[in-house]
């Protein structure tokens, strides 16, 4: 992963975490039922771009899988160890459906990239069989 990418990532996991350390407003009014659900799916497809396409750009080679597979589980682990964070900060709670949120996002994000955009470009081919670094 490029340096940049590197940067933008650790800025987007404090990020995170910053947010996860505050209680939550008192005046919290959520728009529909499960908004904080997608909400954590969308914070968490936002890491896995990040962390997807810095490894994609990277200057040294991964495989496909690594490619595919480890941005997917860097975001989920983050959000285990976010809601592990949680768990002690006033106010806040440890709740699984959030760490199933943040897995979806993180596997939707990545679903995305995969089949709309790196495959759109390389013609239907994987990276992987064609040597194109994406």
């Amino acid at each position: 992963m490029s340096k940049r990418y590197l940067i933008a990532t650790v800025a987007y996991c404090c990020g995170i975490f910053l947010a996860s350390s505050q209680p939550p407003p008192a005046d919290l009014s959520l728009p529909f039922p499960f908004a904080d659900k997608v909400v954590h799916a969308g914070m968490y497809a936002g890491l896995t771009l990040v962390v997807s396409v810095g490894l994609r750009r990277g200057t040294w080679g991964t495989s496909g899988v690594v490619r595919v597979v480890a941005p997917i589980a860097f975001a989920t682990l983050y959000g285990v160890s976010d809601e592990i964070h949680q768990y002690f900060v006033p106010e806040r709670t440890f709740d699984f459906w959030d760490m199933a949120a943040d897995a979806f996002g993180a596997c939707c994000a990545q679903c995305f990239l995969y089949l709309w955009v790196w495959r759109a470009r390389t013609g239907g081919r994987t990276a992987t069989n064609t040597g194109a670094s994406g």
